[in-house]
């Protein structure tokens, strides 16, 4: 009875702690950056993107490859190296990197 309600209002409060870091995340991350998208375990296929980075590439992105978006070939060497130093699946650490490329838009 009582240790179980205190339980899940323990539950219910950390969720409200959990969804306003993640508020707060998503909104620091839109004032730096132009967009965001998140890459597949390949390390280049886009699983996952924001309206921002659909509108800017000029179509639909999820299940594309990054690589054939970006415009200079030292951006992918850059996308390579950040993914190798990304923290692994298993960590605490949440796999997030900020990195700066130039992308080829749709014609």
């Amino acid at each position: 009875g009582a240790v179980q309600c205190h339980l899940s209002w323990a539950l219910y409060q950390m969720e409200q702690r959990l969804s306003a870091e993640k508020r707060a995340v998503e909104c620091l991350v839109t004032m730096t950056c132009d967009a965001t998208c998140w890459i597949g375990g390949d390390g280049d296929t886009i699983v996952e993107c924001d309206h921002r980075f659909h509108s800017t590439m000029g179509q639909h992105m999820e299940g594309k490859k990054l690589s054939a978006h970006l415009a200079y070939e030292g951006d992918s060497a850059r996308l390579a190296n950040a993914l190798t130093l990304a923290p692994m699946e298993d960590s605490d650490i949440a796999p997030v990197t900020l990195l700066p490329v130039t992308v080829k838009l749709s014609c």
